[in-house]
């Protein structure tokens, strides 16, 4: 039926939220350990934690759709001026917007990863630095020494 319907999604719906807080935990636990993640990659966790206010907003217009769905301005089916501005901006504008920072993070986040990838090639676990010649150790004060 259609309350049985409605219901499942306020429930659904109540599920997400409770994801989104979830995933604002987890983003507030890697930040306070952002040391132990890789140079290449903190860009995406910037970029996810950047990311939580706009999905929060898209959420907000979900939590109205359901909850307040007599209200013509939240409706999903309502085609006034008003209700359309609000899906416009709350929820396309947004999922835009998130998508976007993503999409900038996982072009760029690959340059970094390789460049340190480049880096651990040149440097052996011991800071001995391979050269053209073969090994030379590695003078953390002045940079790679020849042999």
């Amino acid at each position: 039926t259609r309350s049985e319907g409605h219901s499942l999604t306020q429930a659904a719906i109540c599920l997400i939220l409770a994801a989104y807080i979830i995933a604002v935990g987890i983003c507030a636990i890697n930040l306070k350990n952002n040391h132990l993640v890789p140079d290449g990659e903190r860009r995406l966790l910037y970029v996810s934690v950047a990311s939580l206010p706009f999905i929060l907003v898209r959420l907000v217009l979900s939590l109205c759709s359901v909850f307040r769905y007599t209200d013509s301005a939240f409706s999903s089916v309502s085609t006034t001026t008003t209700a359309i501005i609000i899906r416009a901006i709350m929820g396309i504008l947004m999922e835009f917007i998130v998508v976007g920072m993503f999409l900038w993070a996982g072009c760029t986040v690959n340059r970094s990863a390789q460049r340190e990838a480049e880096r651990a090639e040149k440097y052996n676990s011991h800071g001995v630095y391979k050269g053209k010649d073969g090994y030379v150790q590695h003078d953390h004060a002045s940079g790679p020494q020849p042999g």
